[in-house]
């Protein structure tokens, strides 16, 4: 490489790295301190609390309930994802022509914005005239309250997270097997690997990475899923829908607590880090062992 093209590379490189640096490094650098202080709205001055705010938070019932309901909120909506996710993706790509109707439905959530989404399922599943609990009513004989019951609640918003979101896992998923090359398929099919044979030793490896950034997208949205939970329920009701995210919006604007918000939102990242290093290494160990396998 020349000195010119390194120049070229430089400028080049240099916008986008200044904008990640002002945009999205200061403003974290900024909230990751003021995780160590006792920072709140409409204070200029703030005392060094060194760890207190973080063993708050992993002492107090309350914020360590919010952080673990926040994990598992974020894995059980994932794992169903995936499933449904890669169900449909094979469905479409084994019969892409019967199906072709249902690739439009699918993107039907994704063409609804978040606060849309949320005033409809608020209609939807009101306990006296919403058209889910008349159905369950004309099918049970007796009415639920989908937002009011503790248990129930937790599930109904897990349930709309996957209505809303297990499109993108379908877009990609069924991106990666389109991927396949022709020269693949048609080698197979002499070769006599057809139908779930093919998509289990072939298939399955070409979507491989895709699946991984479904996985990946699917923690990350959430984890950090906001709209989706707190317009139905505001957290409750008595806590049972109350995660990480709602919880850190409740302690800092409510609150006014904003030290102790920014320390509920780094205390995922470490687990986000964690799961990020490991599917990328199970990627890499899987495309190893397939080309080493070819």
């Amino acid at each position: 490489m020349t000195l010119a093209s390194k120049g070229e590379v430089t400028a080049c490189v240099a916008p986008a790295l200044l904008y990640l640096i002002l945009i999205v490094g200061w403003p974290e650098a900024n909230s990751l301190l003021s995780t160590f202080t006792d920072s709140s709205v409409g204070h200029q001055r703030h005392a060094f609390v060194g760890l207190q705010n973080y063993h708050r938070i992993l002492t107090v019932d309350e914020y360590r309930d919010a952080l673990v309901r926040g994990f598992v909120y974020a894995l059980l909506t994932t794992i169903i994802k995936t499933v449904f996710g890669l169900t449909v993706s094979i469905c479409i790509y084994r019969n892409i022509s019967r199906f072709r109707w249902l690739t439009a439905v699918i993107l039907l959530p994704l063409a609804l914005p978040s606060s849309i989404c949320s005033s409809l399922w608020i209609w939807i599943l009101n306990d006296h005239l919403g058209a889910l609990s008349l159905i369950v009513y004309r099918v049970f004989g007796q009415s639920y309250s989908f937002l009011g019951s503790p248990h129930l609640a937790f599930i109904t918003i897990a349930g709309i997270s996957v209505w809303r979101e297990t499109p993108v896992f379908i877009l990609l998923i069924t991106t990666g097997l389109r991927s396949i090359p022709n020269s693949v398929v048609e080698a197979s099919s002499l070769d006599g690997a057809t139908g779930m044979v093919f998509l289990r030793y072939i298939g399955f490896s070409f979507a491989w990475p895709y699946v991984v950034a479904s996985v990946l997208l699917g923690l990350v949205l959430g984890f950090a899923d906001f709209a989706g939970i707190y317009p139905l329920t505001r957290g409750g009701p008595g806590n049972s829908t109350q995660t990480a995210v709602t919880m850190a919006f409740e302690l800092g604007i409510p609150g006014n607590h904003l030290a102790l918000a920014y320390t509920m939102i780094f205390l995922m990242t470490p687990f986000l880090i964690l799961m990020g290093w490991s599917l990328s290494r199970l990627t890499m160990v899987k495309e190893t062992s397939h080309v080493g396998s070819t």
